[in-house]
């Protein structure tokens, strides 16, 4: 129907595909065809009206060659009816070896050059030009500062774009506006604009305290390598620039002055992509608050000065990764691990509808309660065979997984930091960066899924020193004598475990302070000498005389309120002034926004792994987070 030429033939089209039969392949595609036959039908007599009076246009791209575009004129011009016939008649298409490839409807001819330049030398020019005679290269149009060919004869006339759906690659022009947002798929999706389904991102202007940032594209740039993650966040390695390619994308809200990069990263040698987000307050126009001024209350900064609270912004939501699938006649399956102590990492499966599904975690941790994993499935998940979209988020903080599946069928799936409680203040100059999201695409079910996050995580995720080293066998003292340890058994333990192949003996909780029970001395890192005479010192030699290594427990995070460290300091540890502490596991935590509090806790661990022979740390996080402020 799309590439219809008159109005009889799409009549003729429409009526032949309503006495068709139907089989579930094709259900969705009726359905498309029912919803959009209007909107085709009325573009289609407008074209017949306008026909006789079009005359061809150097600006249109479907009569340009690439070759044209570029300044060469060495091609003959063809027209948009050669170009449509080639693309709905050729089922056989040689390549440059003369090797051919099979054509079908899920394997069309692509209307591109035979030989693509290669992006080393893909300048501005040559880019515009390919993106002209390639408009379903780049689904969102440039909005950059100086304007297009098309831009300058086009005035302030909307340009058009072109929209691919699911399997297949017909294509129709629209006008922007005929159509709302909701109904395409979006690289990252606003707020506020037209698209109902939940955003991408969500960021309060601090101006006029509005929520409307919609992105355009601005500019795009790719490099060799992996771009590094600031601020030593966790993130997939790369150990030569010929392991990967970065590209950086580049969208842009000019009235807020926002701009939003989104990185993609591919693992050359892995069957994977890394994904994350980078927000930029570029906003440098002189601007007064509004009213009462939400750049007061939004800001924590009292001394910035009134232009720059009125420049600043607030991100309130920022996903790592936002992608739109479209629908297919089998339905989507969403995997997630979730589970409980003693019962980690429980596969629920879950048949997505129209509608929302979400998890995450609001702990401040995440955890054996809720995993940041998720993974799509088209129809019922398999081992071994099947199509799986997966998502591992690099990151051990709050994170929220989006799935929402519109009235049209298409599923988008978020994934990032967890928007409750967020609130990144954004100053003129500053940005934010996102945590990494791995996405794994496997067409051999779960099984293959779980090889390729396997591999790339053993690979590049894991220390070095670790990944390729065998993993010692461990005995871990708290299930043999909880808080009953002392310099005596622990000895006997390495004694008895180098006997059978035990390498490594664990000194679990119990050894500092008075913790003689779970009611005290978290914080107090100091050895209980009245259980460990010689030191943790002394200990570590002893176990390693008896050919083990050593190693030992801490949950540094933590504070007990009986202890010295919450008697001296009650003032470190998360609370909200004049409000009750609340206790979990008869423990608080403590503020490591507070730079005297990271100070204390980094001298008391130096203080015993700087003079013990300690190989191993069991770092513990038993408590999550609550009465989340700072004063500092």
């Amino acid at each position: 129907v799309v590439g219809a030429e008159t109005l009889e033939e799409v009549m003729k089209t429409y009526k032949e595909s309503k006495t068709a039969s139907i089989d579930a392949a094709s259900a969705f595609q009726k359905r498309r065809l029912e919803n959009y036959s209007w909107r085709i039908l009325n573009k289609a007599s407008q074209n017949q009206v306008s026909k006789s009076n079009k005359k061809p246009s150097i600006f249109d791209s479907r009569s340009l060659s690439f070759e044209d575009l570029a300044g060469s004129q060495s091609k003959p011009k063809a027209s948009p009816g050669e170009i449509a016939t080639a693309s709905s008649t050729i089922p056989f298409e040689k390549n440059d070896n003369g090797n051919g490839r099979r054509r079908s409807s899920t394997n069309p001819p692509a209307l591109i050059p035979k030989r693509r330049p290669s992006m080393d030398n893909l300048n501005t020019k040559t880019s515009e030009a390919y993106d002209l005679q390639h408009p379903l290269r780049s689904k969102v149009p440039s909005f950059s500062a100086e304007k297009t060919p098309q831009e300058k004869y086009l005035g302030n006339k909307r340009r058009s774009t072109r929209i691919q759906h699911h399997q297949h690659t017909q294509t129709f022009e629209r006008t922007v506006g005929k159509m709302g947002k909701g109904l395409l798929c979006c690289e990252y999706s606003d707020h506020g604009t037209g698209d109902f389904r939940t955003p991408s991102f969500v960021m309060i202007d601090n101006a006029n305290g509005s929520s409307i940032s919609p992105l355009r594209y601005r500019r795009h740039a790719i490099y060799r390598g992996k771009l590094p993650m600031p601020d030593a966040m966790p993130s997939i390695r790369c150990l030569s620039e010929r392991e990967a390619s970065t590209l950086v994308v580049t969208m842009a809200d000019i009235n807020t002055g926002l701009e939003v990069d989104l990185v993609y990263v591919a693992m050359h040698d892995y069957d994977a992509v890394t994904r994350r987000a980078v927000f930029r307050n570029v906003d440098t126009r002189p601007r007064t608050t509004h009213g009462t001024s939400y750049a007061t209350s939004m800001n924590p900064n009292p001394n910035s000065t009134t232009a720059e609270k009125g420049n600043s912004k607030v991100v309130q939501k920022a996903s790592s990764v936002s992608i739109d699938f479209e629908a297919t006649a089998a339905p989507f399956h969403l995997i997630q691990l979730s589970g409980s102590w003693g019962r980690e990492r429980y596969v629920a499966e879950t048949k997505l509808t129209q509608g929302m599904q979400s998890f995450g975690s609001t702990r401040g941790v995440s955890g054996h309660v809720q995993n940041p994993f998720a993974a799509i499935t088209i129809g019922t998940p398999s081992e071994t065979s099947g199509e799986v979209r997966a998502f591992s988020f690099i990151y051990s903080g709050n994170f929220l997984v989006e799935a929402e599946m519109s009235e049209m069928g298409r599923l988008r799936v978020n994934v990032g930091i967890n928007p409750m409680g967020l609130q990144w203040h954004l100053m003129p100059a500053q940005a934010f960066n996102t945590p990494e999201v791995v996405l794994v695409r496997s067409s051999e079910g779960l099984g293959g899924m779980s090889r390729a996050l396997h591999r790339l995580f053993l690979d590049r995720l894991l220390p070095r020193n670790w990944s390729d080293a065998e993993p010692p066998v461990l005995l871990n003292s708290w299930e043999a004598k909880y808080f009953h340890v002392n310099h005596h058994n622990i000895v006997d333990m390495a004694v008895q475990a180098s006997k059978v192949g035990i390498n490594l003996i664990v000194l679990d909780d119990g050894w500092f302070g008075k913790r003689a029970n779970d009611t005290c001395s978290l914080g107090d890192w100091v050895a209980d000498l009245s259980k460990f005479p010689h030191g943790i010192k002394g200990l570590a030699e002893e176990v390693n005389a008896a050919g083990c290594k050593f190693g030992i427990w801490f949950e540094p995070e933590m504070v007990s309120e009986d202890s010295m460290l919450y008697t001296s300091h009650p003032d470190w540890c998360l609370h909200v002034p004049g409000r009750p502490r609340q206790l979990g596991r008869n423990q608080m935590v403590l503020d490591l926004s507070r730079a005297e509090v990271r100070n204390y806790l980094f001298h008391a661990l130096c203080g015993i792994l700087g003079t013990a022979n300690v190989e191993y740390v069991k770092w513990d996080m038993n408590r999550p987070l609550t009465e989340v402020y700072s004063a500092a």
